[in-house]
């Protein structure tokens, strides 16, 4: 009898682990799919919204940056004048 109780216990938690098994492969299947489904639009509006900002911000640094470089030509053409002028008076 008690040989019997011991297979019925064995079959039972075989049963029981291929169970859990199947129900964790539907699990997994599950997310898999959700995973699969396309992002929806508002999150792609918000991403394409996203992007046009950067290339803003990057058009801005872009002009802020050619300011610059205007500005050190200038002061650096500044600079040699002020330098030609001292030396033409030193000169005389």
């Amino acid at each position: 009898m008690s040989h019997q109780w011991e297979q019925i216990i064995s079959v039972f938690l075989a049963v029981m682990g291929f169970t859990t098994a199947v129900i964790a492969g539907i699990n997994q299947f599950i997310k898999l799919r959700e995973n699969m489904q396309p992002r929806n639009k508002d999150t792609l509006s918000a991403l394409e919204d996203d992007v046009d900002r950067l290339e803003s911000q990057v058009q801005e640094q872009g002009r802020d940056i050619e300011k610059l470089k205007q500005g050190l030509e200038s002061s650096s053409d500044n600079a040699l004048s002020v330098t030609l002028s001292g030396y033409q008076f030193l000169s005389r």
